[in-house]
């Protein structure tokens, strides 16, 4: 049986969030999904370079994601790449210590507008000012450090 929003006159808006938020991106992580799960890594992990899935792809900062500019998105660089980033990968704590500094910030959108992210705010995996739709779907631990898995929204 299906929740009702609306009934004799009565909103329940807290239905209305529950169904929206299950019909988005139901793997989806929030910031706060990803704070959660980078904490509870050990602290030998959170020391080590963070890596996406793909082990040439290492997370750098969180800007507004161009797709829907009231979420955000964890930039990517490139191995080839941290000459530009001095050299050095950034760490799971560094992300953590980021994400945690993210909750509560105003970014503003690509096109303008300023938008809050709190921890219910999803996290895509991209560039400032790239759309993929890539959604960051989890974290995991490896010898090599923190792991961050993705997938495509079109391919869940």
């Amino acid at each position: 049986m299906e929740d009702i929003i609306w009934r004799s006159g009565v909103f329940d808006a807290e239905k209305l969030i529950a169904r929206l938020e299950s019909r988005l991106h139901p793997t989806q992580m929030t910031l706060g999904d990803l704070i959660e799960a980078l904490r509870i890594l050990p602290a030998d992990v959170l020391a080590r370079p963070a890596a996406f899935e793909l082990p040439w792809l290492y997370p750098t900062h969180f800007n507004s994601y161009r797709g829907y500019y009231d979420q955000l998105a964890l930039g990517a660089a490139h191995v080839g790449n941290l000459p530009l980033m001095m050299g050095k990968q950034t760490t799971g704590g560094e992300i953590l210590e980021r994400a945690r500094s993210t909750v509560g910030v105003t970014h503003t959108g690509w096109k303008g507008g300023d938008y809050i992210m709190g921890n219910r705010t999803p996290v895509w995996v991209d560039n400032a000012g790239e759309c993929n739709s890539v959604m960051l779907v989890g974290v995991r631990s490896s010898v090599q450090g923190a792991v961050l898995l993705a997938r495509r929204k079109d391919l869940e």
